[in-house]
């Protein structure tokens, strides 16, 4: 059984026939607002770089 990449497709049309991603996005903003981790009106970037982890190899002991 392989891979179902339409799945993807499915859940975003899912999640956007609602406003409930946008008010959990914006509840989540603001508490780190109100922590002072993020200031209101500030500019971030997010870096979408894939990072493949070898993490099926164990250390050397």
């Amino acid at each position: 059984m392989g891979f179902d990449h339409s799945i993807f497709g499915r859940s975003r049309d899912r999640l956007l026939q609602s406003e409930k991603h946008k008010e959990a996005f914006f509840k989540l903003l603001g508490l780190l607002v109100d922590e002072g981790l993020v200031k209101e009106k500030e500019k971030k970037c997010v870096d979408s770089t894939h990072i493949i982890a070898n993490v099926a190899v164990p250390a050397d002991t």
